[in-house]
């Protein structure tokens, strides 16, 4: 088991490192416009997803028929053709809406991704199900460098939101390929509805999920995507990418093994209350100093990584990172949920969520890109507390434990790196040194944390509260 997990840590780290590489150059390379029509034909792609066949894949890591496998792949493959048809038909009426007319072109290409992503994401769940992360490592690797690779090579040859767009699909198809060969794993048409009925009842829970989060993630770009210019979008887009960094650094990979881990235990009888108190402190034991970093250097983050173009977009991610704190909050729990077969707290949560953010940001939206990152932290503020309650309810974690066992180590550790933080400003002019000194000194601070406080990173430990 600890081999494995090593193996999605480094898969994940490997992976996670690639992206804003790549970002940096593609953001000196390609100019906001660019991003922003990438970015709302994004959104409306992984709208179609949300509902078409991301929700089939998580079925196959919590079911305990083995058999699952091939029906699952076979479902989401008539669905995503389903898809491609219907984005074919309807992608000249969203360009009309959104008044977008490069929109057409971009939606039709990437709705190629419909038909492509079964392949991918059957094989790498399939892994996590056998807690057999080589799988995952292989598709963390080769999606994002082969991305990167084609998408830089279009951007310097001035391909300008195209470049993206190849780049997005010849990433996806390289890695689907190489699963293909070495996963151990080849499709086959399979149905049997009658046979995986519960199954599918989870997944239609997953279904209202996929729709809810997508409002919930996304629904901003597009709202903002019919009210602002594309440069606007694309600078909007860029503070997102930027300040959702630890995020994707951290809380995705850490969740993706804690939702393999914890199904597993489940599925075995055994309680996962001491592996969620123990795997959310080291997550926030990091990602908390990180993002206290970030939000005490944005102009030199972005100056350094992305250049002077993008500091239109500096206030925008100083409100993503702050809404990083809620998000790390409850990064594992919506894992919970679906490792404990309860899938119905996180839709009706997402439910009640969403109430709220279909109108904060479409009303939002209509004030520009600043008013819809306000709405974003203010959404995130207001039901991080919520969703963090529901989890310790089913958990019994009661309110002390969650202070002490949880929060108290990564807050006092934040704070030591603030305090470090203002003292390095304080001797240096420059803001590339003070963040670059600042993120150092951050670094060594988690390491020391970890050294004197939990030297067992890889051993579960049980919490007695």
């Amino acid at each position: 088991m600890r081999k494995e997990y090593i193996w999605n840590i480094a898969a994940h780290g490997t992976g996670a490192i690639v992206p804003p590489v790549v970002l940096i150059f593609l953001a000196r390379l390609l100019n906001p416009e660019d991003f922003g029509i990438f970015a709302l034909a994004s959104a409306l792609i992984i709208g179609f997803q949300a509902v078409a066949t991301a929700p089939l894949g998580e079925v196959i890591v919590q079911s305990k028929d083995d058999n699952i496998v091939d029906f699952i792949w076979t479902l989401q493959s008539i669905l995503g053709l389903l898809a491609l048809l219907a984005t074919l038909l309807l992608a000249p009426f969203a360009a009309e809406f959104f008044n977008q007319p490069e929109l057409a072109p971009a939606l039709s290409v990437m709705a190629i991704m419909f038909v492509i992503s079964p392949f991918l994401d059957v094989a790498v769940r399939l892994s996590m199900r056998r807690i057999k992360f080589k799988g995952v490592f292989l598709r963390m690797i080769l999606a994002p460098v082969s991305n990167g690779v084609i998408a830089i090579w279009f951007a310097f040859h001035n391909a300008g939101y195209w470049a993206l767009i190849y780049g997005q699909l010849g990433g996806t198809i390289v890695a689907a390929i190489a699963l293909m060969i070495f996963g151990g794993w080849l499709p086959r048409f399979h149905i049997d509805l009658n046979r995986f009925q519960q199954e599918l009842k989870f997944s239609k829970q997953m279904m209202i999920q996929g729709v809810l989060r997508w409002i919930r993630n996304h629904l901003d770009k597009a709202a903002l995507g019919s009210n602002v210019p594309g440069s606007s979008l694309g600078q909007y887009d860029m503070a997102s990418r930027v300040g959702a960094l630890p995020f994707t650094l951290i809380v995705a990979p850490i969740s993706q093994v804690s939702y393999s881990v914890m199904s597993t235990s489940a599925r075995s009888g055994e309680s996962i209350k001491d592996l969620y108190i123990l795997s959310l402190r080291r997550l926030l034991l990091v990602v908390f100093p990180l993002i206290v970093v970030m939000a005490m250097n944005t102009e030199g983050l972005i100056l350094l990584l992305l250049g002077e173009k993008w500091l239109e977009s500096q206030s925008i991610l100083l409100l993503i990172i702050y809404t990083g704190f809620f998000a790390a909050l409850v990064g594992l729990n919506n894992e919970v949920f679906k490792a404990l077969g309860k899938p119905k707290i996180m839709t009706k949560f997402l439910v009640w969520r969403g109430i709220f953010t279909v109108p904060a940001f479409l009303g939002a939206s209509q004030f520009g890109i600043f008013a819809v990152a306000v709405a974003r932290l203010f959404l995130a503020a207001l039901f991080s507390p919520i969703n963090a309650y529901l989890a310790s309810k089913l958990l019994n974690i009661r309110l002390r434990e969650f202070l002490r066992y949880i929060l108290l180590q990564p807050i006092l550790f934040a704070t030591i790196v603030a305090i470090v933080n203002m003292l390095i400003a304080s001797l240096f002019k420059s803001i590339i040194i003070t963040l670059l000194i600042s993120t150092i000194s951050g670094l060594l601070i988690v390491l020391l944390a970890f050294w004197f406080l939990d030297r067992n990173i890889f051993t579960r430990t049980i919490v007695n509260g």
